[in-house]
């Protein structure tokens, strides 16, 4: 019998017993670390065989604890990592790598990602088990919408390769599953060519009708191919960061921004890593503090009214940089990923609120007005992202994925995982 992958001894590291959002711990039993799929699946046997839980990490980039498990087994993916590209646009990436690492290994090319999230650290494996949206999803949509192919390895061991011609029940159930239909070991993205240099400007606004007005004309204009738009509720203004990739010599800013309603209008900077060019410094939210937010998508006729007015009063978050509110703009029509739950529509938006604290208790507290918060967004015909927590029960996943839909991922989700290893409270396909 062929042993199981290496797995720490003796007490595990504290980092193990905690996620990115500090707000849940817990100790596991043991941890894997496969380098292989074949290792994947001994990892899953020899937790099946033991009665172990399992919890999936790869940068631990979540804040529902998805990433931990009491007295259980933690696979951890960061050795199955490897970029390589084939046939001048197709990425065959390990799905433990995180995209910093694909991000330099694409500079200079003339290809990168389609979409990127605003952060280097989380892992392909794991941005593709939520969805992966960012500044450039106003042109490309989310990450999901890229995945030509998939390995993943089942709860019950079994390692499938599927894609939209092979296996397609459970290619659409992995992308943006929660990680609760398998491991994905390697993954095959199709790329996209790119200019050679990328530059920004930073847009202010102090009227929401005139902020409104411009994000339409933005999202019409194919030039712009990268925008983020900040709310800044403690000055009342906010700020579109526009970005617009192009071979030398630069776009006239004038011919860019003439007739922009914003009330200033900054040059941020310029360069040749379109990749790198919008994420979010690393340093930005520390680890070893606490990080409670949320993502939802509201339906594009809900600009205007979240402008006028936020969801909820953003009184209680932290001034930058360890609070955010704003919203991305997603262009929704190459999205095929049953999962991925959004608006109808071929253009939606996000609406995120990020913040970080020292202490424990404030997280808990902000963590119940972002509670708060996801009603009002219902309300308004909105859904949450799943990239944090919901504290959804089972009628509430029901109602997020819809009955028959949700019925078809939970009867799936059995199919491939009938011990039960990645079915914990909290995530979606437990019913």
């Amino acid at each position: 019998m062929t042993p199981p992958p290496r797995a720490s001894q003796g007490s595990p590291p504290p980092s193990y017993s905690r996620d990115f959002g500090g707000l849940v711990h817990a100790a596991p039993a043991r941890i894997a670390h496969p380098s292989s799929a074949r290792e994947v699946s001994l990892a899953f046997r020899s937790a099946r065989a033991d009665g172990l839980a399992v919890a999936v990490r790869g940068a631990g980039h979540s804040q529902s604890g998805h990433t931990v498990v009491r007295e259980g087994l933690v696979i951890d993916t960061s050795r199955l990592c490897g970029v390589t590209v084939h046939d001048g646009d197709i990425l065959e990436v390990g799905g433990g790598q995180p995209w910093g690492g694909v991000i330099d290994a694409l500079h200079g090319t003339g290809l990168t990602v389609p979409v990127l999230t605003d952060s280097a650290f989380p892992t392909v494996g794991g941005t593709l088990s939520a969805g992966g949206f960012g500044a450039a999803s106003v042109r490309f949509g989310a990450q999901v919408g890229h995945v030509e192919r998939l390995e993943v390895v089942t709860p019950a061991g079994d390692l499938v390769t599927c894609s939209r011609e092979a296996e397609r029940e459970l290619f659409d159930a992995v992308r943006a599953g929660q990680g609760q239909f398998g491991v994905i070991a390697r993954a095959w993205l199709r790329l996209r060519r790119c200019p050679s240099r990328i530059r920004y400007y930073a847009l202010r606004y102090v009227d929401t009708d005139r902020l409104a007005d411009d994000a339409e004309r933005l999202y019409s204009d194919a030039r712009y191919g990268h925008l983020r738009l900040q709310l800044r509720p403690d000055s009342g203004d906010a700020v579109l960061r526009v970005g617009v990739e192009y071979e030398p010599p630069a776009p006239s800013p004038l011919a860019l921004l003439f007739g922009l309603g914003c009330v200033e209008a900054h040059f941020d900077g310029d360069g040749d890593d379109i990749g790198r060019a919008g994420l979010l410094p690393d340093d930005l939210f520390p680890r070893q503090r606490f990080h409670p937010w949320r993502d939802w998508f509201l339906p594009w006729g809900a600009l205007r009214p979240i402008l006028d007015r936020a969801p909820v009063p953003l009184d209680w978050l932290p001034p930058a940089p360890h609070g955010w509110a704003g919203c991305y703009f997603v262009c929704g029509a190459s999205i095929d990923a049953p999962a991925f739950v959004r608006p109808p529509g071929d253009r939606f938006l996000s609406y995120s609120v990020l913040s970080v604290f020292e202490r424990r208790a404030d997280a808990l507290e902000a963590r119940d007005r972002l509670d708060a918060a996801d009603r009002v967004i219902r309300d308004l015909g909105g859904c949450a992202y799943l990239s944090g927590a919901t504290g959804y029960d089972a009628s509430r996943w029901r109602a997020h994925f819809g009955g028959a839909r949700h019925a078809r991922l939970v009867r799936l989700q059995r199919a491939v995982d009938p011990a039960g290893l990645l079915r914990r409270p909290g995530l979606p396909f437990c019913a």
